[in-house]
């Protein structure tokens, strides 16, 4: 076994399928709570907007919270907003929503851009947010994730919403792929950015491809997500794949898009995931967000951590974001689950 890993060191060893110490205990997916916002004293909805609140809450996850890794942002809505999207429901303990989609009508389609993440919207408060913690995660050794949303997740719950996007991938299928491709080139903008700035890991959001038939991800989802993958190792970046939901039907296909984890939900049980992507790549997650996290309490957590570990989790962390109402006892669990069982884990025991 080897010596003491950093947190860094370990997060990436994880993800090459190497050995470890122990398995990583991190907070990829959303982390921001409540009781960490009074804490560090940076709230939402600030902390959607304002780089240093948005840093200091990110890195309240790591400093506080115990976990093993700084991700931001909290929400992916910024192409929304800025091709006309509107938003509601800014409150500290929920997301805000998109309430009007801003595309509707073919002819929307055609007003779609590229952002720059230099200049537009709300991505010049995240690119100053990273390199607040890039210097920070130097420091300490700590990884830097980045939430990126792929291209099919952008365009169908975005952009032209559910109801739409549905629509069209039967009877419009040339359009709808129009507004995936500029979803695609605008994901490859913002996650560019980022690893410039000093992002190591780019979670590359891909939760409503578990939604949708295999044929239909083949055909509207997958070609323009492995482009991205490849472009995003090209930068030097690891990339994590997330699926909500029940992803067994699609999670064989996982590997050959070339990413190095998937992190997949509660919903997926972990010795299932195991059988069907084998050692082709590694497993993140997936202790419940919605019901141990939130509900639970540590014990329960520590419980619930184990079982996963004992399965054949790689990466421990919540199937999906922390609710902003989970109690930080809670969130420490996961990260005391961690330290007390990695070592049980199937990296560490290679």
């Amino acid at each position: 076994m080897p010596e003491e890993m950093t947190c860094l060191e370990r997060f990436h060893a994880a993800l090459e399928l190497k050995l470890v110490d122990r398995l990583p205990v991190t907070g990829i997916t959303q982390n921001g709570i409540v009781e960490l916002m009074e804490a560090c004293g940076a709230a939402w909805p600030e902390a959607f907007w304002d780089a240093e609140k948005m840093a200091r809450l990110s890195w309240a996850a790591y400093e506080i919270g115990g976990l093993e890794s700084v991700r931001i942002p909290y929400e992916g809505y910024f192409d929304a907003e800025i091709w006309g999207g509107e938003l509601d429901k800014w409150k500290n303990d929920n997301m805000p929503v998109l309430k009007k989609f801003p595309v509707k009508k073919p002819e929307d389609v055609d007003r779609l851009f590229v952002p720059d993440p230099e200049r537009d919207g709300r991505y010049p408060a995240v690119m100053k947010a990273i390199e607040i913690l890039a210097e920070e995660c130097e420091r300490e050794k700590v990884p830097l994730v980045l939430q990126v949303p792929g291209a099919f997740l952008e365009a169908f719950v975005s952009v032209t919403g559910v109801a739409t996007g549905s629509m069209w991938m039967m009877r419009e299928p040339e359009l709808f792929k129009k507004v995936v491709d500029v979803c695609h080139e605008s994901s490859m903008e913002y996650a560019k950015a980022g690893i410039k700035r000093g992002v190591d890991t780019i979670f590359y959001n891909d939760t409503p491809t578990c939604t949708i038939s295999p044929k239909q991800c083949e055909e509207f989802a997958w070609p323009w997500y492995e482009q991205g993958v490849k472009k995003i190792k090209e930068q030097g970046a690891y990339v994590i794949q997330h699926l909500c939901g029940d992803s067994r039907h699609i999670l064989g296909k996982q590997p050959e898009l070339g990413v190095h984890a998937v992190s997949i939900g509660q919903e997926t049980p972990v010795a299932d995931a195991r059988k069907i992507v084998g050692d082709k790549v590694a497993l993140c997650g997936n202790v419940s967000p919605t019901v141990t996290l939130l509900k639970k309490n540590p014990k329960d957590v520590i419980e619930e951590a184990k079982q996963c570990i004992e399965e054949g989790i790689d990466v421990l962390a919540p199937g999906c974001g922390f609710a902003p109402r989970t109690p930080l006892a809670n969130m420490k669990a996961l990260a005391e689950a961690g330290k007390k069982y990695g070592r049980l884990g199937r990296l560490a025991r290679k």
